[in-house]
């Protein structure tokens, strides 16, 4: 009777594993699910893109706030965040030393923990500061380089236990958030390129139109000289008459604004400028 309770409750136990094991496969598969339905819609920018993978998150986690940052030294600066309440915004700076962050950078790896104030946590100068109860954060690389932290919180603690499904989710979101800002920086990059290269373009074009715009300009400047010479050696012989010189000097003027023109479309041809994007259908 013993040896069988003992079988009884091993079988049970293996069956509870089972189902356990079980429960967290489907919840794995919603998550990975949910995931891609968010980063798999067409947005036009990068940060619509966070600003969707952070509302997942919170949602998923039961968290009031996401938000990704840059840090750089001591600095700490809030790229994206939700934050319903209004809390923090973007563009908020902190010190570095003021955030639960600083801790997960010093790991190199997740962190999380679900009631501050039940543990050690609660001496942090972060808890003091800001009171958050509940943190689940980890580091973003963009290529090589340490970007920052993706993390979300919460001013009252959570009432689970962070599974291991969570951990691993913010993993995966962290590591497609440094993918999106390596693509970014390397889009911006290549935008700076092409921008040297056609300014580099233009100024090899005014090279070879260099005879052309010179003929070009000498037209108009001529003009003013014929027109100027005119006037003088009329004057000279004191045979100009008041609506002859304002004969001369209107030709003279439309000259001048011809000769100008030129000059204003020579430069902002050669001007290194902005590329433009516009929608289009």
């Amino acid at each position: 009777a013993r040896s069988y309770a003992r079988a009884k409750e091993q079988a049970e136990a293996t069956n509870q594993q089972l189902a356990d094991q079980q429960a967290a496969l489907r919840d794995s598969v919603a998550a990975m699910r949910r995931l891609y339905e968010v980063i798999s819609v067409p947005r036009r920018h990068a940060r619509d893109r966070i600003q969707a993978l952070l509302a997942m998150g919170c949602q998923r986690f039961g968290m009031m706030i996401g938000i990704l940052c840059h840090i750089e030294g001591e600095r700490y600066e809030i790229v994206h965040v939700l934050a319903p309440g209004g809390e923090v915004a973007q563009g908020d700076t902190l010190a570095l030393s003021d955030t639960y962050c600083q801790d997960t950078l010093r790991a190199r790896a997740l962190l999380s923990f679900e009631h501050a104030s039940s543990g050690p946590w609660r001496q942090h100068p972060c808890y003091r500061k800001f009171g958050l109860e509940a943190y689940l954060g980890v580091p973003v690389w963009v290529g090589d380089q340490l970007y920052g932290t993706l993390n979300f919180s919460d001013f009252k603690p959570r009432a689970t236990p962070f599974t291991t499904v969570d951990c691993e989710l913010i993993q995966i979101m962290a590591q497609w958030v440094g993918g999106v800002l390596e693509q970014e920086r390397m889009a911006e990059a290549a935008r700076r390129q092409q921008a040297l290269l056609a300014h580099a373009s233009r100024l090899n074009t005014l090279g070879e139109m260099a005879s052309g715009l010179v003929h070009e300009i000498n037209q108009p400047i001529t003009a003013i000289i014929l027109y100027a010479e005119a006037g003088l050696t009329r004057a000279r012989n004191q045979a100009l008459g008041v609506v002859e010189v304002q004969d001369n000097l209107k030709k003279i003027v439309a000259q001048s604004a011809r000769a100008q023109a030129i000059i204003h479309r020579i430069r902002h041809f050669a001007r290194q400028t902005k590329p433009q994007y516009v929608m289009v259908q």
